[in-house]
């Protein structure tokens, strides 16, 4: 086992550390059991592989099938049969990100149950948040997974070569560039284009492919997480309804406090409502792009959560036209999707 301390041991009482350390390497395991074979047989199928390769993991995909479920193992093979590049890759990626969340959704029962087990010891009086906020930590990791898988079956890494490779570029793999297969609008094209399919991007739309990439892993999977939790959430509701009194004995409150009205919960605090409404307006102001940041700053707002701990310059229009060509894709990223979670509908 692991002795340096990770982040979410920090919310984890000594005693279950060893439990919930499992947890995150058996989550850590199901998914490589999955992106082994959807990685080795995705580079085989784009490269032209042959069939003894082919043959080595094919029983493996099979199982990553199966635990995926009918429906999306046979969105996967249409995809696939369409054989060109695009295609071809969207399957895989789109298997292997179904097989996550396969894995996010056993993760978090089995922290549901810890939780459930454990409530006085976790100071959670059985809110889900505590197996929430571990299966996040979970969730966090996939998206550096997801950004090594789509190098992974583009292309072979070439071997090391000190009088060649500076360490840290090889090892980071920081020459590589994405084929042009790999953007999403392409996936449904009816034919191939080999020139067009191989012609790698640019340094910085290759970041920005990855981030993206990264991203949307994460987003996948903590809808994921939101849908479980609803679910749980919605049976223990049934629960307590059918056994008050045991509900209420969970509670640290009196009796009493059973005849007093619920509080009425708000969806959002009145500094995130305050921030939404102000984004929103100046969304529909039409700004886009460096326009659209100035207009940020003028207006005074502040960065999104978590943002200042990921490396936030300190205001959109710096973030925007970071001079450091992997940050400044990266802030485009983050400042577009947040535009788009804030359009009026």
């Amino acid at each position: 086992m692991n002795k340096r301390a990770q982040p979410w041991q920090k919310e984890v009482p000594a005693y279950l550390v060893p439990a919930v350390s499992f947890l995150h390497e058996s989550f850590d395991q199901s998914i490589w059991e999955t992106e082994v074979p959807t990685k080795a047989l995705c580079f085989l199928r784009l490269h032209g592989g042959d069939s003894k390769e082919i043959d080595r993991y094919e029983l493996k995909l099979e199982k990553t099938k199966e635990i995926v479920g009918s429906d999306a193992a046979h969105l996967f093979e249409e995809s696939v049969a369409i054989g060109t590049l695009p295609a071809i890759f969207h399957g895989f990626h789109e298997l292997f990100l179904r097989s996550m969340a396969v894995s996010v959704r056993s993760a978090f029962l089995h922290l549901i149950e810890i939780e459930e087990a454990n409530t006085r010891a976790l100071g959670s009086p059985q809110s889900l948040k505590w197996a929430a906020a571990q299966a996040t930590y979970m969730i966090e990791t996939t998206a550096q997974r997801m950004r090594n898988w789509v190098r992974d079956v583009c292309d072979r890494e070439s071997p090391y070569d000190p009088d060649r490779d500076d360490l840290d570029s090889w090892i980071n793999r920081k020459t590589w560039r994405a084929p042009s297969f790999i953007i999403r609008r392409r996936t449904f094209e009816a034919e191939s284009n080999p020139d067009r399919d191989w012609f790698r991007q640019s340094e910085e739309n290759t970041v920005s492919l990855l981030t993206d990439f990264g991203e949307h892993c994460v987003s996948r999977n903590e809808a994921v997480l939101g849908l479980a939790a609803g679910e749980a959430a919605l049976v223990k509701a049934k629960a307590a309804g059918a056994n008050a009194l045991t509900f209420a004995e969970r509670t640290p409150s009196s009796p009493s406090n059973l005849t007093k009205p619920a509080k009425r919960l708000t969806p959002m605090s009145k500094a995130v409502a305050s921030r939404h409404k102000t984004i929103c307006e100046i969304v529909e102001g039409g700004e886009e792009g460096v326009d659209y940041c100035r207009v940020m700053d003028e207006r005074k707002m502040q960065p999104a959560r978590g943002w200042k701990e990921d490396g936030w310059p300190g205001s959109y229009v710096a973030a925007y036209n970071s001079s450091n060509v992997k940050a400044r894709a990266k802030w485009k990223a983050k400042i577009n999707r947040e535009k788009s979670r804030h359009k009026k509908r």
